[in-house]
């Protein structure tokens, strides 16, 4: 365990599995944080895997419960989409804010131990954990490298929770203030890590725009 930013700043207690090769004796590992998705949960098996390929691995329980997380360990709000697209009283009330502070304070702990070199931590997220793995690599310039899978950014521009209506409670203002703070759009000219974006013209949940994909499939030869 160990403590992170939450909302009004009380400290929130995450769970993580850590894990790193048992053969190794004084060398300074590369780091690795894994940071599920929606309903996903710290993943002891890919700490494990990672650590089996020469990394020093973190794999954490994002902040709070939600849907199909009643087995998280972490304290914290809700990953839930109305908890998400909270803005009210304060952006810190959202999930995302106590997110990506949890995400910064495992970069801090990684650098912090005696297995990891400070100067390589990666950090590699799916869905929203992809969408916190991007805000994290804009503000967090000790991240050497970030994976995002399928999360992206442009929420509030192209996507299933626009198209579902779940920002439908938020003002304009509210829209802009969000985008500002926890849309990964924001953050593209900060990017501290080199970054890899893993995603598909098929995924419902952030949509490639065929303007944007047109000119990929082609060179791919994708019809």
């Amino acid at each position: 365990f160990y403590d992170s930013p939450g909302p009004s700043g009380r400290p929130l207690r995450i769970f993580a599995y850590f894990a790193y090769p048992a053969s190794n004796v004084g060398a300074k590992l590369p780091g690795i944080i894994i940071v599920h998705g929606g309903t996903g949960r710290a993943d002891r098996t890919a700490a494990v895997e990672w650590a089996s390929r020469g990394y020093a691995a973190l794999s954490m329980d994002l902040p709070g419960k939600g849907p199909r997380r009643e087995g998280s360990r972490s304290e914290g709000p809700d990953m839930q989409d109305d908890l998400i697209f909270k803005m009210t009283p304060s952006p810190t009330d959202s999930f995302l804010y106590s997110a990506v502070n949890s995400v910064v304070r495992a970069v801090s702990v990684m650098a912090s131990s005696n297995q990891v070199d400070p100067n390589r931590i990666g950090v590699v997220g799916s869905s929203w954990g992809g969408v916190i793995t991007l805000v994290a690599n804009g503000i967090d310039n000790r991240i050497s490298a970030a994976c995002t899978i399928y999360g992206a950014g442009y929420i509030t521009e192209e996507s299933c929770w626009l198209a579902h209506g779940n920002m439908k409670h938020l003002t304009p203002k509210q829209v802009q203030s969000w985008r500002e703070y926890f849309d990964p759009s924001s953050y593209l000219t900060t990017q501290s890590g080199k970054t890899l974006f893993v995603a598909a013209t098929q995924d419902g949940y952030y949509p490639l725009p065929e303007s944007a994909a047109g000119p990929a499939r082609k060179s791919a030869g994708i019809k």
